[in-house]
């Protein structure tokens, strides 16, 4: 009875002071990791905004254009389509694409190409979901952890443990909603981004080799 009693309090109790630390290390690392983050999407728009998207009135001019090109000089058709097109993400891609010119599995090869790019894009959202989903569930473990000790001062009459145990569980919580917070405006950014990339991609290789 003693044992199964020690395991449902004490041990409980050793459990929680143990994560306290390790909670609050790993909260402090997403933190920086969301500024990391950050300036990186910072970087990636100001890149963006150096490349404005092509209306897509002109892109089809453009593209049909490079589509005659192609026929006669295949790099000259890829260069065309770079101009007819917008975006540093659709350039690598028809960077890549230009070294299939002379591939007998051209169509396949193609396909694979975009569904490499595919996930890139699927990888590099993934960091920051990650950090969506973490962020607050590990605020909410910090928050968690020190109410028991909490609890406890405030049936001591500790005021000042009880206030020290409070910040602790309240700072963690708002660090953990702001890491999500974050995570979640940059992955919903890059989603948006992204697909309007692959949007652009399909859309090209089906002008120039959709027939």
């Amino acid at each position: 009875m003693n044992a199964l009693s020690w395991i449902s309090t004490e041990g409980l109790t050793f459990i929680s002071s143990i994560l306290r630390y390790p909670v609050l290390i790993v909260l402090y690392g997403l933190a920086m990791w969301a500024i990391v983050e950050s300036g990186m999407v910072t970087a990636e728009w100001l890149t963006r905004r150096k490349h404005e998207r092509v209306r897509i009135e002109d892109m089809d001019k453009g593209l049909l254009e490079a589509r005659e090109e192609m026929k006669k000089n295949f790099d000259a058709g890829i260069q065309k389509t770079k101009e007819s097109a917008s975006g540093k993400f659709v350039d690598l891609f028809l960077d890549e694409l230009s070294k299939l010119r002379d591939d007998d599995l051209f169509e396949v090869r193609l396909e694979r190409l975009i569904q490499k790019y595919e996930a890139w894009i699927s990888k590099r959202l993934q960091r920051t979901i990650t950090m969506v989903r973490i962020g607050p569930m590990l605020g909410l473990m910090g928050t968690l952890v020190p109410m028991g000790p909490a609890l406890l001062a405030l049936s001591q009459g500790d005021v000042n443990t009880l206030a020290t145990k409070l910040i602790y569980a309240f700072g963690t919580t708002v660090l953990g909603l702001l890491v999500g917070g974050i995570a979640y405006v940059i992955t919903a950014v890059r989603q948006h981004w992204y697909r309007l990339d692959m949007d652009d991609i399909r859309y090209i290789c089906e002008i120039l080799f959709g027939g």
